[in-house]
Parts: C-alpha cells; structure tokens; sequence
C-alpha cells in the first residue's frame, strides 16, 4: 500500500526529528500560540512529537494520543524557533496518518475526509455556484482556460467571497489584464486532507489537480495556506505541478508598484481611521510575505498600519484557522481566535488587514463586530 511505502520514505526523516525532539529541553516550548492559549504541557510541539515517536514505535494506544495530536494548527512557529529547523508540522501528520489507518482518528476528521470523496472538497458539495456568484459580482467571465489562472480556494469561495470578488476588481482596477477565473477555480488544493492525515487522498487529489492544470503557466493562490502546500507539501508526496504558484500579495504588489515601500501619493483608503495589520502564519514564515504585505498596505492606503502585538513576541501568532483545529477542538480554536482579536482592539486601529481569507473569515465567526479585511479587500475599494 502506498501509506505502508510514504511512511517506508519518511522514517529517515521522522527518526532523527524525534530522536532530536526528545532529547532538546523543550526550547520550543514558548514559541506554540496552541499550547500558549491552551495552557497545557500535553500540546506544546515537543509533546507531539514525543507522542508521535511513542505511536510509531507501538508504544502507546492509538486511541489515547488522539485527542492530542489534532492539537496542531501547522503554523510552524515550533519549526522556527527550532535550532535543528525540525518539520513538526509533518511529523505530526505522520502520526495522524497512522492514527486512520488505526480507525482511531476523530470522528469529524473521517466525516471531513469521507467529504472529500463526495465532492472534492471539505464541504461535501459543488462551489460550482459560489464561483458563479463571484464571476457574476466581479464582472469577470469563466473562461475555458489561460495561461495565467485565479484560484481562490474552497475556504474562500465558502466563506468568504467577498475576498475573491474584491481580487478580481483589484486586478481590473490596476488595468492587470490576462489573469482569468477559469471553471477549474473552484477546486481545493487538497490541504485538509493532509490536515486530517490522509496522505493516500492528499496524493491522489494532488495529482489531479496537477492534471487539471497541465497547460496552466501560473496559479495565483488566494489562502496562502494552499499556495504553501501547492509548493512544498505536493512535492512530499510526489506531485509536482507545472504551473508556478503564487500568492496574491507579491502580484498585488507587483501591479501596485509597491516595491518603492513608501504611500502612493495621494492615495487614502475608503474608510477614516486607522489600519492595523496582523501576518498569517503561512504567509509569513511559510512564503515570507511579511515585508512585501507591508510595502503593499503602505503604498495602497498611503498610511504606516499599526502592528499587532504577538503572544511571547512571536513573528506571527495563529488565528486559530488552521490544521482543522475549528473542527477537532473548537473552543480552542475560538480562544485562540479571541487572543488575535484582542490584540487588535488594543492596537489603536480600527480595521484589521490580513492576508488570508481563511483567518478573515475565522475572527468573523468568531466575533461577528470585528472590522477585519483581507489584504485584496483593500487594495479593491481604495
């Protein structure tokens, strides 16, 4: 079975981070926003990993690491503030693989996957009609194909539309021409699956997007969460996609011109106040985005945002979207949520810009009266 060869091919690697994990002094230990907000030993990075070894070496009872091990929202703070630079994050998916194949998992975390064998997507359904819906708003036509294509992603064609209409009339604003929103722009990049652990379905639905993308030369992905696993979490499992992805902030801000860093003159937002600004943790650390996020909110609204403090002084803190967590632990997810939102009131602005439809749409479920955009949001009503 290929879950019997991935794991064969990860053991190298597996064996040395936890060998690593186990014997460092939990200098990681700070650098969790899960365990922060949690507030438990049992869910700090060196835990899971502990827990992963144990599991993979038989030593502990699948069902009783599994109310642990989904503790994990993949934003990689563990990883940098990792001297040994030690991939938790894929550590442990490793062990919730093997908690399915153990029928141990978490029974919303087998419904999500059993989701994905209905319809493609965590939702269980056909987004055909959301995309429609932002065709139809935008005023941008479905084309058959393009060299350049929009993927907004099953999150925010879900969740938050509003986030990819305003890309598109970003795109139509700054006279960007060529980048089209084609039938395929409804699909998912396949993330939760890797989330939940299915590895086997995250390769089979991996390669078929790379087969629906064939003839495509670039993919600008909106969640940047996907454009991170399109690029990195792909390539794990074998699939490597022809197409060369990239996030809306670098194309944003290389049709704004916002590699000068400085305001566009004249330029002020839509609204009377003050802008804030929080990273993502994928945007940020995975894809390194943070400095490029800022010259664009500077050059778009022509005003310095107010930057949002971190738990522990971290880079970046997690909205609590990630890794399935608002599935698996929900109250946690919402704390953590609540921790994000926080910091924001206490920040002197009064509009918060993030670069992820996925947390925009979080902190709103979470707090339906916080004012938060996503980055496209703004750079579409200025």
């Amino acid at each position: 079975m290929f879950q019997s060869e991935l794991l064969s091919a990860s053991l190298a690697f597996e064996d040395a981070a936890v060998a690593t994990c186990e014997a460092c002094p939990r200098l990681c230990r700070h650098a969790c926003p899960v365990a922060e907000v949690d507030g438990r030993e049992s869910t700090s990075p060196h835990a899971l990993v502990t827990l992963s070894g144990l599991l993979k070496r038989a030593r502990i009872r699948a069902e009783s690491v599994a109310p642990f091990i989904y503790h994990c929202t993949d934003c990689g703070a563990c990883t940098s503030a990792c001297l040994h630079k030690n991939d938790v994050p894929r550590i442990v998916t490793l062990a919730r693989h093997r908690l399915l194949l153990e029928r141990s998992a978490p029974a919303e975390v087998k419904e999500l996957c059993g989701r994905f064998g209905v319809a493609g997507n965590p939702q269980g359904r056909s987004l055909r009609d959301a995309l429609d819906q932002v065709s139809e708003v935008s005023g941008r036509p479905i084309v058959s194909e393009a060299p350049t294509i929009y993927l907004p992603g099953c999150m925010t064609l879900d969740r938050s539309p509003q986030s990819a209409i305003d890309f598109l009339r970003a795109t139509s604003l700054l006279g960007v021409f060529g980048v089209e929103l084609a039938r395929s722009s409804d699909a998912c990049c396949g993330l939760p699956l890797y989330w939940a652990g299915d590895l086997e379905g995250f390769r089979q639905h991996a390669r078929r997007i790379a087969d629906q993308f064939a003839h495509v030369e670039r993919l600008i992905v909106h969640d940047p969460a996907c454009a991170l696993a399109m690029r990195v979490r792909y390539a794990e499992v074998g699939v490597h996609l022809r197409a060369r992805v990239e996030h809306v902030v670098p194309f944003l801000a290389e049709a704004f011109g916002a590699e000068a860093s400085t305001p566009r003159e004249g330029a002020t937002p839509s609204w009377h106040g003050v802008l804030a600004i929080a990273d993502n943790c994928a945007a940020s650390r995975g894809l390194e985005l943070g400095q490029t996020l800022r010259s664009l909110v500077r050059r778009v609204s022509g005003c310095e945002p107010q930057e949002i403090t971190t738990l522990s002084d971290r880079e970046a803190d997690c909205c609590g979207a990630g890794g399935l967590l608002p599935l698996t632990t929900p109250i946690l997810a919402h704390e953590m949520a609540m921790a994000r939102i926080e910091t924001f009131r206490t920040s002197g602005g009064d509009t918060l810009v993030m670069p992820s439809p996925r947390c925009v749409a979080h902190l709103r479920e979470v707090d339906p009266t916080v004012n938060v955009l996503d980055l496209a949001s703004l750079v579409g009503r200025v």
